[in-house]
């Protein structure tokens, strides 16, 4: 076993606290490391803290096992993140070796609670009401049929029937019902929308993924212009920077491209079905069978490297430059290779890959479609794209449309650790109330200290390792 060989093969280490077993210094946990293709189990740590449930933890060292529990090796951690994309290609029947982790634990919690996550929320919403959109909401449950074109794999609503028989759901989405929105009411397009809310999707359980999302988000109803694409990254990008996100990946594909090269082919429609199955899934070996009898068609040379066009922009471009003739889907090139262009010139230090190997998200993508992810991450910061099909389940005419949403868990996740603010209490007289909010105001990290004696107010600042300011009279007496 090459334990350098499989450590490549792992997108993410993250481990989520949701079953324990403790015994005096060992904790044994339920967790996630997911694969190429596949998931494990358990893992054994030893922590340095008390550990609760639900708590998220790093590692710096890993011990490899097989499930036989024959030892692998042992690595820092840091070398075993250092991937550089979610998604992985692979051959059929490869990465059957299942390995275990035996994970040192820091035991230090992410300590970005729900005080960064409101930040956060605030920051972002800020920027779009500066940008000049329209903030919307929509309920959070919705009739079944809303979401018919939604096609998540894996993935299902949380469903219930209304008083009247009818089902519903918690909304798995938020573009859908703006677009239920906009072709049920007397709104006239274009609109630029904003959004905050919560979504729900029902996840394989110990899938180390949650069920409830928080998502932020922009969408531009009735634009054609590829600038609506620009307008989306461009406010994704500004918040970016001034969140301090560095070593930030934009990858760049277009929902359009593998249906125009499979015309281009003629294929029938079972053998389009069948190739894209193949494509989509990474089967390389059925793959190359479905390829096979087109050896003398002109976009063989093409076909042949097609699962590993995915990268550095510029390298994609120079080999679909070499292997396309110059009269195929130059049309669909040409508003990557515009983006492309825009983005290094208004965000230069953002990298940009394109990948032409990936399935659009939902069904309802008709063009460019993008998503944001940091090194080391094992989510998507933001996502989105154009579609121009957004309405077709509500009404007969279609509205051009491309949104932007930001996944703020995720994004909280990678924020800069600020530095450690001590805990300051303050403290004073009932006739010094104002002086004291005052002093919180301009103290950092500052709070009234609720207490009637300063005896009180020193025990409590005591006990949570806090600073404490006494605004009161040294002879007063309560």
């Amino acid at each position: 076993m090459n334990l350098t060989a499989e450590l490549s093969k792992l997108s993410r280490i993250r481990c989520v606290i949701t079953a324990a077993n403790c015994c005096s210094q060992l904790l044994t946990v339920t967790w996630q490391v997911r694969f190429r293709s596949q998931e494990l189990n358990k893992i054994e740590v030893v922590p340095r803290s008390k550990i609760a449930l639900g708590n998220v933890f790093s590692f710096s060292r890993a011990i490899f096992f097989r499930r036989d529990q024959e030892r692998l090796g042992f690595c820092d951690c840091e070398r075993v993140i250092a991937s550089t994309k979610p998604n992985f290609m692979s051959t059929k029947g490869a990465n059957s070796c299942q390995i275990g982790i035996c994970l040192l634990a820091h035991a230090t919690n992410s300590g970005r609670g729900p005080f960064a996550k409101e930040n956060l929320i605030q920051t972002i919403s800020q920027q779009f009401i500066q940008a000049g959109f329209e903030r919307v909401k929509t309920p959070l449950l919705e009739y079944r049929d809303v979401f018919k074109p939604l096609a998540v794999s894996g993935e299902q609503p949380y469903q219930m029937l209304d008083d009247a028989g009818e089902s519903v759901v918690m909304r798995p989405d938020l573009t859908l019902p703006l677009a239920r929105l906009l072709s049920t009411t007397s709104i006239v397009p274009p609109v630029q929308w904003w959004y905050v809310g919560d979504i729900f999707r029902v996840k394989k359980s110990l899938s180390g993924t949650y069920n409830q999302i928080t998502q932020a988000g922009i969408e531009l109803i009735g634009y054609r212009s590829l600038k609506a694409e620009w307008a989306c990254l461009s406010e994704a990008g500004k918040i970016c920077r001034t969140l301090g996100l560095t070593h930030l990946t934009l990858e760049l594909s277009d929902a359009q491209f593998v249906p125009q090269i499979l015309r281009t082919l003629q294929l029938n429609d079972a053998a389009a079905d069948a190739f894209q199955t193949a494509f989509f899934a990474k089967e390389l070996s059925t793959y190359q069978d479905l390829i096979a009898p087109l050896a003398t068609n002109p976009l063989y040379p093409f076909l042949q490297q097609w699962p590993w066009l995915f990268g550095d922009s510029e390298t994609i471009f120079a080999e679909l430059k070499r292997l396309l003739p110059s009269n195929v889907i130059t049309d669909r090139l040409a508003p990557l290779q515009q983006t492309v262009a825009f983005l290094k010139d208004q965000f230069p230090e953002l990298r940009v890959t394109i990948d032409l190997t990936s399935r659009p998200p939902q069904s309802y993508y008709t063009g460019i479609f993008f998503h944001a992810y940091v090194d080391g991450g094992h989510q998507y910061l933001f996502s989105g794209g154009r579609y121009d099909k957004l309405l077709a389940s509500f009404q007969q005419e279609l509205l051009p449309a491309v949104g932007l949403a930001f996944d703020i868990d995720a994004v909280t996740d990678q924020l800069p650790n600020a530095p450690d603010q001590p805990l300051t209490f303050v403290y004073g007289l009932p006739s010094q109330w104002q002086a004291a909010a005052a002093m919180v105001a301009t103290t950092p990290n500052a709070r009234l200290c609720l207490v009637d004696t300063l005896a009180e107010a020193q025990a409590a600042a005591t006990k949570q390792h806090a600073n404490l300011i006494d605004l009161s009279p040294k002879e007063a007496i309560l």
